[in-house]
């Protein structure tokens, strides 16, 4: 097992088909660490956001509609792509 400490969005690479956000509860930081993963310019990928009623406050959810689940605080799950 390793360990990694520091910001995660250094950590989000784009080998990936799904990406599970669950940093700080600041939404300006949750909105960096998702137009990181879009800027990759992937398709057909699924992006989870932990806390969304709180990380994802910045979000243009009419870009980009995730669906909001009533788990927590909401699970905002967006299939971005095909």
């Amino acid at each position: 097992c390793k360990l990694n400490y520091g910001d995660g969005i250094q950590y989000i690479e784009d080998r990936y088909d799904i990406y599970y956000l669950d940093g700080s509860n600041d939404p300006l930081e949750t909105e960096a660490q998702f137009n990181k993963v879009i800027g990759f310019g992937k398709k057909d990928i699924h992006i989870l956001v932990d806390d969304f009623i709180i990380k994802g406050a910045t979000l243009d959810l009419e870009k980009y509609p995730f669906t909001v689940y009533n788990i927590e605080k909401g699970l905002g799950v967006l299939h971005y792509g095909e």
